[in-house]
Parts: C-alpha cells; sequence; structure tokens
C-alpha cells in the first residue's frame, strides 16, 4: 500500500510540470499488472508511459523505488499510477508502458498496442495495463558510455549463484550454463548477468575463460593483485554457500567475502574465500592454494584466503617487517614491546583463557610454542 501511494504521488508531481497545469481537471488512473500470476516483473525502478491521442503528446516518467508489478489478489494492493489532464486535453487517449530497472534496461512492457481510453472531463477514468516480463532485459535503449550504476547494484539478467534458478525477474539457464557477470559487454549495452555454457572446472581450478568453469563459478583473473593466474571462483550468497570451497580443507572455513568488482563500480556479488592452511608447517606447499598462490591471513578472526605468492615478502622468524607484506608465507607480522617482527604461524586452538590447547606443536624453532593473538582463537603465533 505505502508503494503505490509513494508512486502516485511522484506521478502527479511530474504530469503536473508536464501539462503546464497546477490543477489538471480530468485524471486516468492506470492499473499495473502482470500479464500472468508466474511471471513477476521484480525490481522495478522506473516506469515510462508513453501518452498519445493520435499524434505523441508526452512521455512521463515516474520512479518505482524497485517495486513488484504481479497480479494481487487484493484491490488493495493493485499499483496504480494517476495521469492528469487539463481542461483543453478531451477524446480517446492512448498509453504505452514500459518497466525499467535501475540500470534504464527494459524488463517489462505493455507490447505494441496501447491501451485506449477516454478522458472524462473534470472526472476520473481508469484502465488496466498488463506488462509482460521480459527474459531478458533488453538494454538497447539505455545511453551509450559508461552507466551510473550505484555501488551494490545487482545486474539483469540471470543469478550467478544459482543459474538454473527459477525465480520470477530473473533469466533461468540451462543445466550445462553457467551465470556470468558482464561489466563490458561486446554490444556496448549496460553491464548484465548472461547465460554461458558453463566448463568442469570446480572452485580454486584455473581457467582461460568463463566458458571453463562449472555453473555457479566464473574465471577471475588475479593480474590486477600482481599474478598471472585466473581461476574458477564460486558465487555465494552466505557464508553457508561456501562450507566446501578451496582446496586443502585445513584452515577454519571459507567466507563470503570476495568483492565482484566491475571497472566503475562495485556489484552485489560475492565470491568464496579459499579454505585454506596459513600455518608456517603448511607453506611449502602453498597451505592448499593453487600454484603461485599463498594462504594468508588478511584479517583477525582467524580469517584466510588465498593471494598471489609474488605479492609476500621473504623476511622470515625474528626479521624486523612493518606489514604482513614483508613475511613470507606462513608468517605474520607481529607487534610485541613496540617492536614489529616477522612470527611464523601455528595453530593455537586457545581455549576461553586464552591458552593455546593444540596437541601438536608447529613451532620449529626450539624454545618456541604457540601462543594465542587477539582476535583470533584458531591461530597463534611462535615465542
Amino acid at each position: 500500500m505505502r508503494s503505490r501511494a509513494i508512486l502516485a504521488a511522484t506521478a502527479a508531481v511530474l504530469l503536473s510540470a508536464a501539462a503546464g497545469c497546477s490543477n489538471p481537471e480530468s485524471y486516468v488512473v492506470l492499473t499495473l499488472r502482470s500479464t500472468t500470476a508466474t511471471m513477476q516483473i521484480n525490481g522495478v525502478a522506473d516506469i515510462q508511459v508513453d501518452v498519445a491521442n493520435g499524434v505523441s503528446m508526452r512521455t512521463l516518467n515516474y520512479s518505482a523505488h524497485g517495486m513488484t508489478i504481479g497480479q494481487p489478489t487484493e484491490t488493495k494492493d493493485n499499483k496504480t499510477l494517476s495521469v492528469g489532464f487539463s481542461g483543453s486535453e478531451t477524446g480517446n487517449v492512448t498509453f504505452t508502458v514500459t518497466a525499467r530497472d535501475n540500470l534504464g534496461c527494459k524488463i517489462g512492457s505493455s507490447g505494441s498496442v496501447p491501451v485506449s481510453v477516454e478522458i472524462k472531463k473534470g472526472a476520473v477514468a481508469f484502465a488496466t495495463v498488463s506488462l509482460t516480463a521480459l527474459a531478458v532485459a533488453d538494454c538497447t535503449q539505455v545511453d551509450a558510455g559508461t552507466p551510473d550504476v550505484p555501488d551494490g547494484s545487482a545486474l539483469p539478467g540471470c543469478d550467478p549463484t544459482n543459474p538454473q534458478s527459477t525465480a520470477a525477474g530473473v533469466t533461468t539457464c540451462l543445466a550445462t550454463q553457467t551465470c556470468q557477470v558482464d561489466c563490458t559487454p561486446p554490444d556496448a549495452g549496460a553491464p548484465r548477468n548472461e547465460c554461458i555454457t558453463g566448463g568442469a572446472g570446480p572452485a580454486g581450478s584455473a581457467c582461460a575463460t568463463n566458458a571453463d568453469c562449472q555453473p555457479g563459478t566464473q574465471c577471475f583473473n588475479y593480474a590486477s593483485t600482481g599474478c598471472s593466474v585466473r581461476l574458477c571462483l564460486k558465487f555465494c550468497n552466505n557464508d553457508l554457500d561456501c562450507a566446501a570451497v578451496g582446496a586443502g580443507g585445513a584452515g577454519p572455513g571459507s567466507l563470503c567475502q570476495g568483492p565482484v568488482m566491475c571497472p566503475a563500480f562495485l556489484t552485489a556479488y560475492h565470491t568464496c574465500t579459499f579454505n585454506c592452511d596459513p600455518r608456517a608447517t603448511a607453506a611449502a606447499g602453498r597451505g592448499g592454494c593453487p600454484m603461485d598462490m599463498a594462504c594468508v591471513m588478511p584479517g583477525s578472526m582467524d580469517q584466510v584466503d588465498c593471494a598471489c605468492a609474488a605479492t609476500r615478502g621473504t623476511k622470515t622468524e625474528g626479521m624486523a617487517c612493518t606489514s604482513a607484506a614483508d613475511c613470507a608465507p606462513g608468517f605474520i607480522c607481529n607487534r610485541m614491546s613496540g617492536n614489529m617482527t616477522c612470527r611464523p604461524i601455528c595453530r593455537c586452538d586457545a581455549d576461553s583463557s586464552a591458552a593455546c590447547t593444540a596437541k601438536a606443536n608447529d613451532c620449529a624453532t626450539a624454545g618456541t610454542t604457540c601462543r594465542a593473538v587477539t582476535n583470533n582463537t584458531i591461530y597463534g603465533i611462535c615465542l
């Protein structure tokens, strides 16, 4: 009910300016519904209404605030628009309605046959407009150039996390297809998600293109982070989607925290981190990370991930450092008594008193044992 009120209020303000009259004498109220109950139109950001009386009169745009157009079971839930006309405007008028997403792509349309209504001078006329949901968003009429896409935006098309999703408003990919996030489509259209033929590569495997990766994953290039590696990464909605991701499996679990960036904006999508082993004793095997990668601890709370080994330093135990990047894989830069020193990462399994309880001692240097560090439970440092 609230979204309908906002939509209608916005329409009335816009129309007053277009009609050149602060108090239109006649109105036509349009009720918007989906063509079928099973094909709702989701994420409608803008509704375009083309009004004509034999010749084009005007085009109106109504802010829709991400609304859904469906077939409500109760009249009170209808989505309505109020179109005003001045006292000099009479006769039959036609309406063609287009629903667009936040990128300006067409996601629903009333079709090629306009809805015709007779203006009732000084009164209100009513009409219902049925909109058909487009299987694939039409971005051909979006202005050329880089679109103004807000950070954190979902893109039209399929669902990268679940390419075979049959949810309303998304494109359903075939069982053999994966859903790729396409920041720069070859047709110069707006960014969108597209179904393409998938491959056999699981998360963590090397790839050359998106077609090498299993459905639900995509090929990501690590070149911008310092190494010439391309890996299939799994899309996720939350941490539960990431339980089985990553080679090795000796880490604390993978998390849904990898941001998916387009060149001009941050998307709403994430990928799973790797469940790798950051300990010094596992560094020779890259902690279970793919080739040319190393297992690192990028944050507190025992978080781990695979990063380019080429960007890691070479300093080892006891050497002075200024940041974790100075230390070799398997080591972190630890501050103690004002000094920053590379220390080996070890298994701690700290209890409530911050005492390490791990049965095996990962610390290779004689006289050192694993000690808990702030904000970590599973891992510690050798002291």
